[in-house]
């Protein structure tokens, strides 16, 4: 049986866990989407049938239309490093699901805190 095409966005894929998941999916029939606020930190990385799409998951017009048309996309953005606030904008809070409406698989993953050091 043949695996039915799906249209994929990834956020965060110039990060560890992005980066490794779209390598991962490069090797698949899937249509790749990057949303990432750099391109230029991705363009080498990727072959060309990954669609880059320069933008930012905070701004409602650039993540709409990196939106459009995805059946799946995997939201790897996360807040270390940000500035205090974060959590009151991040688009997956319930006052902005609307801007995920119609994406059958939503993949959300949230790292708030890493630790690194001994256990002594």
């Amino acid at each position: 049986m043949k695996e039915i095409r799906k249209k994929i966005l990834i956020t965060g894929a110039t990060g560890y866990i992005g980066g490794r998941l779209l390598k991962s999916l490069e090797d698949s029939e899937h249509d790749l989407s990057c949303l990432v606020r750099k391109p230029e930190h991705l363009k080498s990385k990727v072959s060309d049938q990954v669609k880059i799409i320069k933008g930012n998951v905070l701004d409602k017009s650039t993540l709409k239309k990196a939106l459009q048309y995805i059946d799946t996309a995997f939201y790897l953005v996360h807040s270390m490093g940000a500035k205090k606030g974060f959590e009151e904008k991040d688009p997956l809070d319930k006052a902005h699901n609307s801007r995920w409406g119609g994406i059958i698989i939503l993949i959300y993953s949230v790292i708030t805190s890493i630790t690194i050091g001994s256990a002594n």
